[in-house]
Parts: structure tokens; sequence; C-alpha cells
């Protein structure tokens, strides 16, 4: 529907939100064999059968992205040329102004 790369880039940024809604963290410091297993945990646990099943009773979709995807994405956010995330900051707050 987005006929040119700003609308397309809006729509995007409009998403990001609920690309990356729920992101897990772990606190500065965790030793890297510690992080790996918590990373290796998490993508497990979204591919079990009973947890799958039970997000699909509650109508809950299942879409995780890992650690570097997020990342690109937050890189993503920062990189956007200032007119693009000035226009969304408008639609989003409906045209307010504030800071």
């Amino acid at each position: 529907m987005a006929r040119d790369p700003d609308s397309r880039a809006l729509i995007e940024f409009a998403e990001l939100s609920y690309k990356i809604s729920r992101p897990f963290a772990a606190p500065p410091g965790v030793p890297s064999e510690r992080g790996e297993a918590l990373r290796r945990a998490f993508a497990a646990v979204h591919s079990e059968p009973q947890y799958l099943e039970d997000a699909a009773k509650l109508r809950l979709e299942v879409s995780p992205i890992g650690g570097p995807e997020v990342l690109q994405e937050i890189e993503r956010i920062a990189a956007a040329p200032p007119a693009i995330l000035d226009h969304l900051k408008k639609l989003m707050i409906g045209g307010k102004s504030g800071g």
C-alpha cells in the first residue's frame, strides 16, 4: 500500500514496537556461556509443542526474534533520517507538540 520509500519506512517504524515488543535481556557481566545457554533455552521453548499449543489456545502470536535482530532494529531506528522520525512522531501523538 505504501507507494514510496518514505511511506514504507513510516510503516516499518510504526510496526517495530510489535516486532520487538517484549525483549528479554540479562544484566551486564553475565558470562558468555551463561548468555548462550539462556539464548538456546529461549529459542527452544518457542518450538516446544506444549508451549505453542497453549499460545494458540490463548490466541497469542509466537514469533520470537533473537538478540542480533533486536540490535539490528535498534540500529535502524538510530540511523533513520530525522524527517522520517519527526513525521512518525507527529502521526503517533496526533500532531500534538511537546517533548
